[in-house]
């Protein structure tokens, strides 16, 4: 447990292999709102950026000068969007593995939430959240529509 914050110790883990198909300014933004949030990255073991390739390298570097709490790693080629997750999570020390996606914008208090309820029980293995999104235009309707809330058939 982390003393200061009365918080398990924690790594924060973040991919961009989904930024081939997204504004790379949302990378900005996200890794903006991962510095408001409470308790600050600054307070992670780690903050684990796995890079796909995707993120121009002037890019990187810029973000990485801004957020010294970056710890970027290389995604061999291929890599998907899960096995990314789970390699940040081998190269995680907290006892808490937090995955925060770059491509998306989190209330000032998500990280607290996050992981205050492992401080409850020691029962609690995982904690997750609600999840919403805003359909602007015609490709963020249908992302929303077919990606972010996937349709189930039956099978006959």
């Amino acid at each position: 447990m982390s003393a200061n914050l009365n918080l398990p110790s924690f790594s924060i883990v973040l991919e961009t292999e989904n930024l081939a198909n997204a504004d790379l300014q949302g990378l900005v933004r996200s890794l903006a709102c991962l510095a408001a949030q409470d308790p600050p990255p600054s307070h992670a073991e780690e903050v684990i950026l796995i890079d796909s390739g995707d993120t121009p390298a002037d890019l990187l570097e810029q973000l990485c000068q801004q957020y010294s709490w970056i710890q970027v790693k290389l995604a061999p080629p291929g890599t998907g969007y899960y096995e990314s997750k789970m390699l940040g999570a081998k190269l995680a020390t907290g006892e808490v593995v937090v995955y925060y996606d770059s491509d998306c914008l989190y209330e000032a208090d998500w990280l607290r939430k996050m992981l205050t309820p492992f401080t409850q029980s020691e029962e609690i293995r995982a904690v997750a959240g609600e999840t919403t999104t805003r359909g602007v235009g015609f490709y963020g309707t249908a992302m929303a529509l077919v990606y972010i809330f996937p349709q189930y058939f039956d099978r006959f």
